[in-house]
């Protein structure tokens, strides 16, 4: 009976969950108030979606904070979201946390995670992390939570000491069906992996500071890696 009980209350919440799961549209290209990126943000509920209403470039003041479940759509829309050389873009402090078709570029901070830091559940598809940086680690993520990186593509990230892509400091990251090129870093320009985790039809490429750190062959699946770190299963220029 008990169990039962939970399971229709259960059902329960995913519907209610479902029912009132919001739409919020961004209208303007602003760094903040009605109609920008960050005031939807602030505006949604767990489980909203924001999209966007036309094409933008949005330049930031100061980072923007997620900490409840939300997907961003860039969808049909080119958007662009820029942390001006002086500014981290996204601080994903706890939420599971969507991002589609956006170009992330020219984050920067003086820490780790230029484009992003990642505390939660993150997943990334269908973008693009251009030209951030940072002074310690993870010029385009860096990332301490849940990390999947799908059909995206890392170029031109830089930190001063690991992982100018991505530093992942979890054993719950995969990435497939992506292209790391041009990121640099002292060590291990394109990924720097704490703990091995899967790569899939990925390439790492056209690194300074070694292409990759800490992933083991055994997650590696049908996979590039220009200067033959990480034990790739493939090895050679990927002539990009």
């Amino acid at each position: 009976m008990n169990i039962l009980k939970y399971i229709l209350t259960t059902v329960l919440l995913l519907v209610t969950h479902t029912i009132f799961a919001a739409t919020i549209t961004v209208t303007n290209n602003g760094n903040s108030n009605a109609g920008s990126l960050r005031q939807a943000i602030f505006d949604a509920t767990a489980g909203d979606t924001i999209n966007f209403a036309a094409d933008y470039i949005i330049t930031l003041n100061n980072e923007l904070v997620i900490d409840k479940d939300l997907t961003i759509d860039g969808g049909k829309n080119n958007i662009a979201i820029s942390g001006n050389n002086s500014v981290r873009i996204f601080n994903i402090f706890m939420g599971t946390v969507n991002l589609n078709y956006l170009t992330i570029k020219k984050g920067k901070v003086f820490d780790d995670g230029g484009g992003i830091v990642n505390g939660g559940n993150l997943t990334i598809k269908n973008s693009t992390i251009l030209n951030n940086s940072a002074m310690m680690n993870g010029g385009g993520i860096y990332s301490m939570g849940m990390l999947q990186i799908i059909d995206s593509t890392f170029a031109n990230n830089s930190a001063s000491n690991f992982g100018g892509g991505l530093y992942d400091m979890s054993s719950s990251a995969a990435i497939s069906n992506s292209t790391f090129s041009g990121n640099i870093a002292s060590s291990a320009g394109g990924i720097y992996a704490m703990t091995s985790f899967p790569l899939m039809n990925t390439i790492i490429a056209n690194s300074t500071g070694s292409d990759c750190f800490g992933i083991s062959s055994g997650d590696n699946f049908n996979t590039l890696i220009e200067d033959g770190s990480c034990d790739p299963t493939i090895s050679d220029d990927p002539k990009l």
